[in-house]
């Protein structure tokens, strides 16, 4: 929507970035208490929910990185552009 109506308007911008950093904040406030669980009495590492929440984080991160490059907006409203 935000390369269809090649807008300058700002507050999409915003909502993306805003959303991915809320990604990683609430997975590292959820880190703590999922990092285990108890298997047969006995408290285990959640191996897999721990690797999905790194790779959720990092994802998050570098996409965050990425979509706040002045350059990328540009391109991407320069494409819609073209699209329309």
């Amino acid at each position: 929507d935000l390369i269809l109506r090649r807008g300058v308007n700002i507050a999409p911008w915003n909502l993306i970035s805003f959303t991915h950093g809320f990604n990683i904040i609430s997975r590292l406030l959820m880190l703590m208490p999922h990092a285990t669980w108890f298997v047969d009495g006995v408290q285990t590492v959640n191996i897999p929910y721990i690797a999905l929440s790194l790779i959720s984080m990092i994802w998050s991160g570098l996409m965050l990185m990425y979509i706040e490059k002045p350059e990328v907006r540009l391109g991407l409203i320069k494409s819609g552009a073209h699209n329309a």
